[in-house]
């Protein structure tokens, strides 16, 4: 009994190793900036993920949607809020800040642009067993503003890419 409960407390020690690792990116960056009010922070976990996968819509075939996120188990996001002069210089020094953690928490960059009017943009993923484990995206805008997705769990990069390709055709009201 003794080593059953060394060897579930090592099991527990080790799964919340592994989900430490996975938010380092995104826990990283808000130690440095959470507490500043320009920056808004959203979570959706896996329970949601998993409502989002089972929706369905009498209007428009969610099936790739829900092949997209299927392995998916976290998606953080962190955007900056405003755009004036002054937050234009503090939005380049979160994104250099956090290409600088991503290279610190072992992301391997598989995209990088620096083209205007589309800004400062980086694709890194982390993998393991040779699957993408984590994904995050990091970019800046055309308005100036600070851009962090991170998606954790099972990811399927072609599965994204056609998804988001298929993104570029909707045409989003912003009211």
């Amino acid at each position: 009994m003794k080593n059953l409960r060394k060897y579930g407390l090592f099991l527990f020690f080790v799964q919340w190793g592994v989900v430490l690792e996975a938010q380092e990116l995104i826990s990283s960056f808000l130690n440095e900036y959470g507490k500043d009010n320009r920056l808004e922070v959203v979570t959706i976990g896996k329970k949601m993920l998993g409502t989002m996968s089972g929706l369905s819509s009498g209007r428009e075939d969610l099936s790739e949607l829900q092949a997209a996120i299927k392995g998916l188990e976290n998606i953080y996001i962190v955007t900056s809020k405003d755009t004036t002069l002054n937050d234009t210089i503090l939005n380049r020094e979160y994104y250099d800040s956090c290409r600088q953690l991503m290279k610190n928490t072992g992301f391997n960059v598989i995209f990088s642009g620096n083209e205007d009017p589309e800004g400062l943009f980086v694709i890194g993923t982390k993998e393991s067993k040779g699957a993408v484990k984590e994904l995050a995206l990091l970019f800046l805008d055309k308005d100036g503003r600070f851009n962090l997705i991170q998606m954790t769990g099972v990811i399927d990069l072609n599965m994204l890419v056609k998804y988001s390709e298929n993104l570029k055709g909707l045409n989003i009201n912003k009211q």
